[in-house]
C-alpha cells in the first residue's frame, strides 16, 4: 500500500517536473499525504555536505 502511494506521487511529480534529476530528494509525510523536498541539511543529505573549518583549525594541518 505504501509502495503504490509512493509511486503514485513520485509519478506525478516527474509528469509535473517538479522534480529535479540528479538532485537529492527527502521523502515526508506532512498530514497523511506523501511530499518530496530538498534536504534542510548535511544530515539529510547523506552526511556528504562540506563543512566549514576555522582558520585555526586550517592552519594547524599547514
Amino acid at each position: 500500500m505504501i509502495q503504490k502511494e509512493l509511486l503514485d506521487e513520485f509519478s506525478k511529480q516527474i509528469i509535473a517536473g517538479t522534480l529535479e534529476m540528479g538532485k537529492s530528494q527527502v521523502i515526508d509525510v506532512f498530514d497523511g499525504k506523501i511530499v518530496f523536498r530538498k534536504p534542510i541539511d548535511g544530515r539529510e543529505n547523506g552526511g556528504t555536505r562540506k563543512r566549514n573549518r576555522s582558520k585555526a583549525a586550517t592552519e594547524d594541518r599547514s
